[in-house]
């Protein structure tokens, strides 16, 4: 197939048949060892969980002349999340809530790929998600701007987590120039291997095992603190500005809802009924100010290695010890080969080198955004970039 003139293609939100398309396509590539009846089912229950629905569009790049066609270029998912924006003022600083959004699911099939497609649609994709005062003027070799539906045109930022090297977002820029798309930022982990450690700390053995919904009572909860400490963090340090998502709404379960399997009829079936452990009340539990240490996480069980996640974590230099002792018992009950935190504090990174923990840059699941308002990306602090926000 020769290559149609970008002109002639546009972005759409997909139909429902090109939704089931897009997903068959990808199913080679990102099915981790389910049968495609079982990886179309996970999608299916998954677009009903509250961090979807509503909120979970499908995009397709297609031709204006027949936009809800089988054969088009390329796809991608766009979620609407919570998020927050911190920033100085004269009288201190000003928290809002706002809406940012995460990307996922890029993909182009074989045939189609080297022509350029992939790229537009993601150029594209900033004339959806971002304000139209906040954009460049729209390329006239472009043709006309894809049409914004009527929840969209609102997000202060966009992240996406590149699985194809820095450079390639980055060139994805709202008009013809090149590098002011999505950039990368703090791509760091801290990784353990579980079999071989056999760190115990000596105090305080009785945290608290935290299922599913108590994990998702305490994200909610700790929203309200993240506030506090973006606020706090613009405060002491002057003409910054912080901005994150939020785990509420459901974004903080999708990690743990995507490690399901499916029994009879494909019923949907999590392999632990354990997500997180936290302090319990009173005594030294407390990091501060009533606040407890805790940790949420996620298991990679298909594919190798295996690894328990960590998707948000708090904890004092004091407590992160005996923190660390219940992560390494969680994963090796679940048996897995490696235990991971993504941008742990930086303060916490010598406790854990004592303890056998290798920070490393990684290579894969890039952190990268774009931010929609004045700010050059050095005046900007992506807070609490944490596996929770992975999509």
């Amino acid at each position: 197939m020769s290559t149609v003139d970008l002109a002639n293609l546009s972005l759409f939100p997909a139909a429902r048949d090109q939704i089931i398309e897009s997903r068959k396509r990808s199913f080679v590539q990102w099915n981790r060892g389910l049968p495609l009846e079982q990886y179309l089912q996970l999608h299916t229950v998954m677009d009903n969980y509250e961090h979807a629905r509503d909120k979970l569009t499908t995009w397709v790049l297609a031709p204006r002349t027949d936009p809800q066609t089988l054969d088009f270029m390329c796809s991608c998912e766009t979620f609407r999340r919570p998020a927050i924006v911190c920033r100085s003022s004269q009288n201190g600083s000003q928290t809002e809530d706002t809406v940012g959004y995460g990307i996922a699911s890029v993909f182009t099939p074989v045939s189609k790929r080297g022509k350029g497609y992939a790229k537009h649609m993601m150029r594209l994709l900033h004339r959806v998600l971002a304000p139209r005062s906040a954009l460049p003027a729209f390329p006239e070799a472009w043709g006309a701007p894809p049409e914004v539906p009527p929840s969209m045109g609102n997000a202060r930022f966009s992240a996406l987590y590149s699985d194809v090297g820095p450079e390639f977002y980055r060139v994805c820029s709202p008009d013809e120039s090149t590098g002011e798309g999505w950039i990368v930022r703090d791509a760091k982990q801290t990784r353990w291997d579980v079999q071989s450690n056999d760190f115990k700390a000596s105090n305080m053995d009785d945290w608290v095992w935290l299922s599913e919904e108590q994990v998702d009572h305490l994200w909610q909860m700790d929203a309200k603190i993240m506030e506090q400490e973006a606020t706090a963090l613009v405060l002491s340090q002057d003409q910054r500005v912080a901005f994150s998502f939020l785990p509420t709404e459901g974004v903080g379960l999708v990690s743990i809802r995507r490690t399901m399997n499916f029994g009879p009829e494909l019923s949907p079936i999590l392999p632990a009924k354990t997500w997180g452990v936290q302090t319990p009340d009173g005594g030294e539990a407390y990091i501060h100010d009533g606040v407890k240490a805790f940790a949420t996480w996620t298991l990679e069980l298909r594919g190798q290695p295996k690894v328990l996640q960590v998707t948000r974590i708090r904890t004092s230099e004091e407590l992160f010890p005996s923190l660390l002792t219940k992560l390494l018992d969680a994963a090796k009950g679940a048996g897995v080969d490696q235990l991971e935190i993504w941008n742990l504090p930086r303060d916490l990174e010598p406790v854990a080198a004592v303890h056998g923990g290798i920070t490393v840059s990684r290579d894969d699941h890039l952190p990268s955004f774009k931010w929609y308002g004045p700010e050059r990306p050095e005046e900007l602090v992506w807070l609490f970039n944490e596996k929770f926000a992975w999509c």
